[in-house]
């Protein structure tokens, strides 16, 4: 301070306080843009952050819908494969099953066969004959060569001139005799047809060879198992025959079942 000059010390005064002043607010100011830029950085930062955490989520939610897509697949593929294998138990299942009915139709079928009756065509009587022989009564033999008894027997036969047998033979037109009668097993059974009314042109022509004289018939009957069975037969008159027999068998109309 200057005694002599009060008022020069006085602006000094002045100048200085205001020097101070903006000293102050300088520092105040910058303090300010310090604190302003720390927290523009750590918004920086905090945003940074949480870029990378939005980054991270949507990376562990990426690999979690590809993981889910992979279980989905592998659980179709499991059950696609799961399918494959039930269709192929069932179809093996089936097989076995109609294996099984198979075999057991066949033993069952086996041992009808073995057991049931068998009614067959056992011949002719008398054997031998000539078309001058009018009325022949012929006696026609059936036998039952099964184990069990033939029930229901019921028979039907004819007689039939004509160069060959027709394709289907007439059954139906020829009047089945219907009985109770029982065959026993081994035993026998004898039905009639009678040998008549053919003229002597026909004979000729049946001795020469131009026709033929056909005896042919159809057996009807019941086994023990209650199975409707039947039997056909057939024979051809032979005017000069080879044996001491005057009937062969048809080429046709015999079967058993």
């Amino acid at each position: 301070m200057n005694p002599n000059n009060p008022r020069h010390d006085e602006a000094s005064a002045a100048f200085l306080a205001e020097l101070g002043a903006r000293l102050s607010e300088e520092h105040d100011r910058r303090a300010r843009d310090a604190a302003g830029d720390r927290w523009q950085r750590w918004g920086v930062f905090i945003q940074v952050l949480l870029l990378l955490a939005v980054v991270a989520y949507a990376g562990l939610s990426y690999q979690q819908w590809r993981q889910l897509i992979v279980q989905s697949e592998t659980l179709d593929q499991s059950l696609k494969a799961v399918q494959h294998v039930a269709g192929l138990v069932r179809e093996a299942s089936t097989r076995n099953q109609q294996l099984a009915e198979d075999a057991l139709r066949a033993t069952r079928e086996s041992n009808e066969a073995s057991q049931r009756a068998w009614l067959v065509f056992r011949g002719i009587e008398p054997t031998r004959i000539t078309l001058a022989q009018q009325p022949t009564r012929l006696i026609i033999w059936l036998a039952n060569v099964g184990n069990s008894p033939a029930v229901k027997v019921s028979t039907a036969s004819t007689l039939l001139v004509a160069k060959a047998l027709p394709q289907l033979p007439p059954y139906g037109s020829m009047g089945p005799v219907r009985s109770e009668t029982v065959v026993g097993p081994k035993g026998d059974y004898g039905t009639y047809v009678v040998l008549q009314n053919i003229s002597a042109s026909l004979a000729d022509a049946i001795n020469a060879g131009r026709t033929n004289l056909y005896l042919y018939g159809r057996i009807e009957y019941f086994d023990q198992f209650k199975r409707p069975r039947d039997t056909t037969w057939c024979v051809v008159y032979t005017p000069k025959p080879s044996q001491d027999n005057s009937f062969a068998a048809c080429d046709v109309y015999n079967v058993v079942n």
